[in-house]
């Protein structure tokens, strides 16, 4: 049976061309509040294609990268071959750490695949005293056109019967997911940090950006097709071939007890 985490494989390519890019100002806060050592190790988990990795290695940090994915594996070590870093093709949960401990253990996008059962006491083994723990997602948010993912529900009702309608947060309105850090006794109360950005998408990008997301690639593919072609072209017909979204960038660093 797929797992979803592991379908981004299938799109690699397609993952690093399309999927957006995290703020400069979220590294450089990133580093202003973790001030790591000029011989700082950092673990990311989930790397990917190496879309935030490029941005730890550029500035000068040891980097142990896990990436599950064999594909996404491959285009992260293309991308990283000019730095210093360590490709592991593994799972969180089946790496194995052979060398000492890290200064700051990341995660992108990826943190939400962990085991939540094990994964705090697995980081927290693993981090330096003093060490840290940032995890960075994004989120789908209101603004860019406001009417558009209104107007793609009824294809996906048509496709996906009693698939639940999806109703997008106003970024003011948006509370940092922060509870699973108050709840554990590994870290202290963590610091929130949030970007809101815009992305322009062409009817051909957002295409391939829906074919980059997990849920849609566990669609039967032929309803995906029909899908994704509806979608294209209400952009065509309603939005002038293009459109307008917005995600909210959230950081949380919490610091280990």
């Amino acid at each position: 049976m797929r797992k979803p985490a592991l379908t981004f494989n299938e799109a690699a390519g397609l993952y690093h061309k399309i999927r957006p890019r995290y703020p400069q100002e979220l590294f450089n806060d990133l580093f202003q509040l973790t001030n790591l050592p000029k011989n700082a190790r950092i673990l990311e988990i989930g790397a990917g294609t190496g879309i935030a990795t490029i941005e730890l290695v550029k500035r000068g940090f040891h980097v142990v990268a896990l990436e599950p994915g064999d594909q996404m594996a491959s285009i992260l070590k293309e991308n990283l071959k000019e730095y210093k870093t360590d490709v592991i093709i593994s799972t969180f949960e089946d790496w194995t750490p052979t060398e000492g401990k890290f200064d700051l253990v990341v995660a992108f996008t990826a943190f939400h695949w962990l085991d939540p059962q094990t994964r705090y006491q697995r980081i927290y083994d693993i981090l330096v005293p003093k060490g840290y723990l940032a995890v960075i997602k994004y989120h789908h948010v209101a603004g860019g056109d406001r009417a558009f993912p209104h107007e793609v529900q009824k294809y996906y009702q048509k496709y996906k019967s009693g698939e639940p309608e999806f109703r997008l947060i106003e970024p003011s309105k948006f509370k940092p997911s922060i509870q699973d850090f108050y709840n554990s006794e590994f870290f202290k109360e963590p610091i929130t940090r949030d970007y809101l950005i815009e992305e322009t998408y062409s009817r051909a990008e957002y295409e391939q950006l829906l074919l980059t997301y997990s849920d849609h690639r566990m669609f039967e593919e032929k309803k995906r097709f029909l899908l994704i072609n509806d979608i294209g072209k209400l952009i065509d017909q309603r939005y002038g071939g293009q459109i307008r979204k917005c995600y909210l960038h959230e950081m949380v660093v919490a610091h280990k007890k």
